[in-house]
């Protein structure tokens, strides 16, 4: 099975440290994503602009699903994937990821702590999945109306994408969730720098992105083909 035909939508997300100034330039900030030329969404893409109390900004495509999201402490955008996985990723490698760097640069957005891309997948109930569940269960797994396992792993530095001679790594998140026919798997691909990164450009996030999808087949997908029919 090729399971990235299988991915529903990927959300990509940058925390910085957090920065009040920022509750006071949300708004410009989604005027910008909104309506400079600069930016890789047209007009109509976020139709719905919502404030939040603590100053968040959440701009939203309710026909698409897809979403952006700003505050003083986070930048997320999340995008659907109806069949062609190949074209949003290359949407989000070429055209969002070089318009975050040119945000961050705008609005001097810094300090940036951490990187993370989110892959979902949706896939038909794998019985397997179930049968290695029941002994953590008592065999209850019959008379329950959902499941759900979630682990992290951290990577060996060698495999990292990360600066040399400073603490960075990169840590990996699995979550598998089963509801009625239901089957969802989402993989988590997070690289935390520490030292904390002023610029944004110089954390690399188009390598981080290509990184992320690299990894998919050797660390996640092995783990779902355990689990298929």
């Amino acid at each position: 099975m090729d399971f990235q035909e299988k991915i529903r939508s990927i959300l990509i997300g940058i925390r910085y440290s957090k920065s009040f100034r920022l509750r006071d330039v949300t708004g410009s900030i989604a005027d910008y994503i909104v309506y400079s030329e600069d930016s890789p969404f047209d007009e109509g893409y976020f139709p719905e602009i919502t404030s939040m109390s603590n100053g968040e900004k959440v701009l939203r495509n309710t026909e698409t699903g897809d979403y952006f999201r700003v505050n003083e402490s986070d930048v997320i955008f999340s995008k659907k994937v109806s069949s062609n996985f190949e074209a949003a990723f290359a949407e989000l490698r070429d055209d969002v990821a070089p318009f975050l760097e040119r945000l961050f640069g705008k609005f001097k957005i810094r300090d940036v702590r951490r990187l993370g891309i989110i892959f979902q997948h949706e896939l038909e109930k794998p019985k397997k999945f179930e049968d290695a569940v029941k002994p953590l269960t008592d065999n209850l797994t019959g008379n329950v109306s959902g499941l759900a396992v979630k682990f992290a792993k951290k990577l060996p530095s060698q495999e990292a994408l990360i600066r040399k001679n400073v603490n960075d790594y990169v840590n990996t998140i699995y979550n598998f969730e089963q509801a009625e026919e239901l089957f969802s798997a989402s993989y988590d691909y997070q690289v935390y720098f520490e030292p904390i990164v002023e610029d944004l450009r110089d954390c690399k996030i188009v390598e981080f992105l290509d990184a992320s999808r690299a990894s998919l087949d050797p660390r996640f997908y092995s783990i779902l083909r355990k689990y298929e029919g």
